[in-house]
C-alpha cells in the first residue's frame, strides 16, 4: 500500500463534495473556502510512522479536521493551518473498526481516526466515511461557527466538548474566561455590536459552576 494511492482518492472522491461546497484552494490534502468574515479549512490529516506506532494504526490512515479561522485575527493570512483557526473540530466517525493494536498488543478503536488497513482493502469503505463525516459533521460545523452571531453566542454559552463515534471534538480558543476566550469572544463581538464587553461579562457560561 502506498499513502499517494490514498491521496490520489481523497483528490477523487472527497474534493469534488468540497468544491460543490464553495471550497476554492487545495493542496492535496487541504482546503480552504472564503466567506465574509473567516476562512474554512479542511484537512485530512495522515500519520507519520511514530504516531502511527503509537495510535496502533497504519501511516495511510487519517483523521477528518475542519476548523474556522477569524480574519480579524489576522487579516493578511490566505491559508490558516489547523494551529491558526478560532474554532476546530475532529470529526467522529461512525464505522468500528477492531484493527488497532501496537507492539504491545491490541489497542482501542479510536473516534477520530479512520484505519486504512495495510493492503487497502477498506480503503473504499474509508473514503466514504470521510465524506460522509463532512456531510454530516463538518460543514455543518463550518456553517455555524463562520457565522459570528452563532459563533459569539455558543462562546457565550458552550464548552469544549470530547467527541466519540458518531460526533466531532470540538475545541473552541481556550477555557471560557481564559484571555484566549476573552480575545476572542471580544473580536469576534466586534463584528456584530458596538461594545460586546457587557455581553461577554454576563456570559452564562462563566457563571454556570
Amino acid at each position: 500500500m502506498d499513502g499517494k494511492v490514498v491521496g490520489s482518492a481523497i483528490r477523487e472522491r472527497v474534493r469534488p463534495l468540497l468544491k460543490e461546497a464553495a471550497f476554492t484552494s487545495f493542496t492535496d490534502r487541504r482546503a480552504w473556502r472564503p466567506t465574509q468574515h473567516t476562512i474554512d479549512h479542511v484537512t485530512l490529516r495522515s500519520y507519520n510512522s511514530y504516531s502511527a506506532g503509537a495510535l496502533g494504526c497504519t501511516s495511510y490512515s487519517f483523521t477528518v479536521e475542519v476548523g474556522v479561522f477569524y480574519r480579524c485575527f489576522e487579516p493578511t493570512l490566505e491559508r490558516p493551518q489547523d494551529y491558526h483557526c478560532t474554532f476546530r473540530a475532529i470529526l467522529g466517525k461512525t464505522i468500528r473498526q477492531p484493527f488497532f493494536a501496537t507492539e504491545w498488543g491490541p489497542a482501542q478503536d479510536r473516534p477520530e481516526v479512520l484505519y486504512v488497513l495495510p493492503d487497502g482493502s477498506n480503503l473504499d469503505e474509508v473514503i466514504e466515511e470521510s465524506t460522509r463525516l463532512l456531510q454530516t459533521q463538518g460543514l455543518q460545523f463550518l456553517d455555524r461557527y463562520n457565522d459570528p452571531d452563532r459563533a459569539s453566542s455558543s462562546l457565550m454559552s458552550e464548552r469544549m466538548s470530547k467527541g466519540g463515534f458518531g460526533s466531532p471534538m470540538v475545541m473552541l480558543p481556550g477555557n471560557p474566561g481564559s484571555i484566549a476566550w476573552r480575545e476572542a469572544a471580544l473580536k469576534i463581538g466586534q463584528l456584530i455590536m458596538d461594545n460586546p464587553r457587557p455581553v461577554i461579562e454576563a456570559a452564562p457560561v462563566l457563571h454556570d459552576s
